[in-house]
């Protein structure tokens, strides 16, 4: 199977949220070193307050960190007057926590690099963003408003937080295979091709099963068991295939129960048929032919 195409989905992005959130609440941005510029997005809309150059206030800059908030496979920092800077980690990208003190050298690929400070004034560490790949993203967002409205427009509801009405209501709306839609983050955000397979799985649902073919009943086991995977896979840290990595640098351990993504030609843990593939919507697609109908 090809795996130079996977990207984090909502369970590595909310491990990193949890990591971010209970290491930089609280602390001030003291300084911000841009090493690559260009792998800062800026927004262009009416209701953004944000202009088209760069300064070290839009990357928050002066501000104490507040909160951390993660929507599907997105991510923001959220400082106390209201600045917001929005992350896409793409394929590879990583923001990793180094505290005041540590005699880690700099890596290649490092773009971004925030001087953080604590409650009283001294060295806490510092935040790094590295994407060797750069097809991650770093957005300066003016607001609340703006994050919602503009950047985060386009997305569907977060997978662990649709309601189970609005999940079958959305899945049924097209008639694309029902893996396709689960893919389509303006459907439902945060689901990615490892967890849509897992879920599909455990639901005994074909992947190219016609989504608006599908009962209400059967979409209703697939949002209860997405959501039980998505929570069992946070527990884990994510699935560390490639790159993943939390800001403290520790690898996840979701992988190891993966029941059908990456098992291409092996036997299914339920029945022991051989676990086949296909490509669905451009993406790699492991199925059990025997378990899902």
């Amino acid at each position: 199977m090809n795996r130079s195409t996977i990207m984090p989905e909502l369970p590595e992005v909310e491990s990193v949220r949890r990591v971010l959130l209970d290491r930089l609440t609280g602390l001030s941005v003291h300084s911000v070193e841009v090493i690559r510029s260009d792998v800062i997005k800026l927004i262009k809309h009416p209701r953004s307050s944000l202009g088209s150059a760069i300064d070290h206030r839009q990357l928050l800059v002066g501000g104490s960190i507040k909160d951390v908030i993660r929507h599907g496979k997105r991510l923001a920092l959220v400082v106390h007057d209201g600045r917001i800077l929005e992350f896409g980690l793409g394929m590879s990208g990583l923001l990793r926590f180094e505290e005041a003190g540590s005699t880690g050298e700099e890596e290649l690929h490092e773009h971004v690099r925030w001087d953080l400070k604590g409650v009283g004034g001294g060295a806490a560490g510092k935040l790094i963003w590295k994407d060797p790949r750069r097809f991650g993203s770093i957005t300066p967002v003016g607001s609340w408003k703006a994050l919602t409205q503009v950047q985060w427009a386009h997305l569907g509801p977060d997978a662990l937080k649709i309601s189970e009405a609005e999940f079958i209501s959305r899945i049924r709306a097209g008639s694309s295979a029902i893996k396709v839609r689960l893919l389509n983050q303006q459907v439902v955000a945060g689901i990615g091709n490892i967890y849509a397979d897992e879920a599909l799985f455990r639901a005994g649902i074909r992947p190219r099963r016609a989504a608006n073919r599908t009962s209400p009943a059967r979409l209703a086991q697939l949002r209860r068991v997405a959501i039980e995977i998505l929570r069992e896979a946070i527990s884990a840290g994510g699935s560390s295939i490639r790159t993943h990595l939390d800001p403290e640098g520790r690898s996840g351990r979701f992988q190891e129960a993966h029941a059908v993504y990456g098992r291409q030609n092996e036997p299914c843990v339920r029945c022991g048929e051989v676990i086949r593939t296909c490509s669905l919507g451009g993406r790699t697609t492991a199925w059990c032919v025997r378990c899902q109908k």
